[in-house]
C-alpha cells in the first residue's frame, strides 16, 4: 500500500499517512527487503503476471 501512496503523492517517509507504523517501522521493513532482494522478487512477479501470451500488456 505504501508504495502505491508514495507513487501517487510522491510523500517522505516521515510523511505517511495515518494508519500506518511509525515511519522507522515501515522504512525499517522496506530496507529490509531491499537488501535480502525481496523488492526484485516482486518486481520479476509482476512483470511475469503483465506478460500475456509472451506480449507485455500494458494497462494505463
Amino acid at each position: 500500500m505504501f508504495l502505491l501512496v508514495l507513487a501517487a503523492f510522491g510523500c517522505t517517509w516521515r510523511g505517511l499517512p495515518g494508519g500506518f507504523p511509525p515511519w522507522q517501522t515501515v522504512y525499517g521493513y522496506f530496507r529490509a527487503w531491499r537488501l535480502d532482494g525481496t523488492w526484485l522478487k516482486v518486481y520479476d512477479k509482476l512483470y511475469q503476471w503483465v506478460r500475456v501470451g509472451g506480449v507485455l500488456v500494458r494497462h494505463y
